[in-house]
């Protein structure tokens, strides 16, 4: 365990998301991979939830891990949107304080900045209306990814933040994003 393992679990979280973005900036294409179906070279996201858990290993032992993470956590029903697909709400990760209550991590990326508002609406959406979330959860962020390293303008994130988050305890990390 690192000198990182001292501090709350938000700041220890933060660390481990400074963490991960600073690797990306280093190397963005870091979790590219080929896809075996579409020979595409392309960001596996799941690549990057990975990097994720290996960072926890920085700033948590691996008792409290084993104890107060989990993946996939399910939040609610299925979305009326997903027509093709539907899944349950989940959540990429979450971390419990205690019995109850939890932090939430949902890290998304995106092909291009065109998809890039509607993804994080729909993340701050479950993050903001689902029962569990809204009955227990002290913290979400969302960590948004770009694969092609556009540029996105803060003042539309901004505006994100301002209609879709307003004063719901959700925090948008654009430390992995090029902004104009």
């Amino acid at each position: 365990m690192s000198d990182m393992a001292a501090g709350t679990i938000e700041e220890r979280i933060n660390k481990v998301i400074d963490r991960l973005i600073a690797l990306y900036k280093i190397n963005p294409d870091r979790w590219k991979a080929i896809g075996s179906w579409k020979k595409v070279e392309s960001v596996n996201e799941r690549l990057i939830h990975y990097e994720f858990f290996k960072l926890l290993f920085e700033a948590f032992t691996s008792d409290e891990i084993k104890e107060h993470f989990k993946w996939e956590y399910r939040v609610g029903p299925p979305r009326p949107q997903e027509q093709k697909r539907p899944r349950p709400s989940e959540l990429d990760i979450v971390i419990t304080v205690d019995s109850e209550r939890f932090v939430a991590i949902e890290i998304e990326n995106v092909k291009s900045k065109s998809t890039l508002q509607d993804t994080l609406k729909e993340r701050i959406e479950t993050l903001r209306d689902s029962h569990e979330c809204r009955k227990y959860m002290l913290k979400g962020y969302v960590i948004p990814f770009i694969e092609s390293g556009q540029a996105v303008s803060k003042r539309s994130l901004d505006k994100l933040r301002e209609e879709e988050i307003k004063n719901h305890p959700i925090e948008i990390i654009d430390g992995g994003l090029r902004l104009s």
